[in-house]
C-alpha cells in the first residue's frame, strides 16, 4: 500500500486536494498546470480552504493509468484506506482530468470516491454533484448541480 503524505502546512482552513495532469512531453510547454493552480486557489479561497497541489506530468487517464502510479493513485490509496480524515475534497478543472476512461469505468471511479466520502469539485464550472460546500461546510444538497455528473 502507498503511503499518502501531505504536505506540512500551517493553515487551520480544511484541505482541499487539487489534482492536475497532462499526457504529453508537449504539453508541459502549455499553460494547464498554472491555470489548474490558480483555479484551485480562487474556488479555495472564496471556500474556506487551503489547497495541496498534486501533479502529475506524463501520465495518461485514457486507461486508467493515473490510478495505478503517480499523484492520484497515492491520493486514491488515502481515500480508501481512510487516512484524510474529514477533508477529502478532491478539485479538478474538469472530470477527463480524473480519468478518461470508457463513462462505466469513469462511472464506477466517480461513484467510488464519493460513496468513501470524498467530494469531488469541478474547477471549470465549480460545482460538486450533490454537494454544497462553503467555509470547510459539508451540506449534501439535491439540486440543479447533479446535473454536472453527466454533463461536465
Amino acid at each position: 500500500m502507498k503511503t499518502f503524505t501531505p504536505l506540512p502546512t500551517t493553515s487551520t482552513k480544511p484541505v482541499a486536494y487539487a489534482y492536475s495532469r497532462f499526457s504529453t512531453k508537449e504539453q508541459a510547454q502549455g499553460d494547464s498546470e498554472r491555470r489548474h493552480k490558480n483555479k484551485a486557489q480562487q474556488w479555495a479561497d472564496a471556500n474556506g480552504y487551503s489547497p495541496e497541489q498534486m501533479h502529475d506530468p506524463g501520465i495518461s487517464a485514457f486507461h486508467g493509468r493515473n490510478q495505478f502510479i503517480g499523484q492520484f493513485s497515492v491520493f486514491l490509496e488515502a481515500v480508501r484506506a481512510r487516512q484524510l480524515g474529514p477533508a477529502r475534497v478532491l478539485l479538478i478543472e474538469n472530470f477527463d482530468r480524473m480519468t478518461r476512461e470508457v463513462i462505466e469505468q469513469a462511472q464506477t471511479l466517480f461513484l467510488e470516491l464519493v460513496n468513501l466520502g470524498a467530494i469531488i469539485v469541478t474547477l471549470h464550472n465549480g460545482k460538486s454533484p450533490g454537494f454544497s460546500i462553503r467555509n470547510g461546510a459539508e451540506k449534501p444538497a439535491l439540486s440543479h448541480q447533479n446535473d454536472c455528473l453527466l454533463l461536465s
